[in-house]
């Protein structure tokens, strides 16, 4: 398949699946379960200008940076666990990037 033929299809996928009307439709199944809420706020920096995408049960979120967003609990978690494990990483490598002494 060429390049431009894959990347058409990955725009039409991507138009299919709106962002905003997925949202919506996770939204209100979200509220039909009662489903507890927290508010986040991821940073926006030079470096993490793109929303994350979040998966979790088969459900995906799209989280914007710099704006305050409600969101599940168990999505918070997920995010709370990957900015974690980037502190650890960011560690390690300054760690072994680290000049030993002798």
């Amino acid at each position: 398949m060429s390049k431009e033929k894959s990347a058409s299809l990955a725009d039409d996928l991507l138009a299919e699946t709106a962002p905003e009307a997925e949202a919506a439709s996770m939204e209100s199944a979200e509220k039909k379960k009662g489903a507890k809420k927290v508010v986040i706020n991821l940073p926006l920096t030079r470096d993490n200008k793109e929303p994350l995408w979040v998966g979790v049960n088969g459900r995906k979120y799209l989280i914007r940076r710099g704006e305050d967003v409600a969101v599940p609990v168990g999505v918070a978690k997920v995010i709370q666990r990957m900015l974690k494990a980037e502190r650890v990483a960011m560690e390690y490598e300054a760690s072994m990037a680290a000049p030993k002494e002798l």
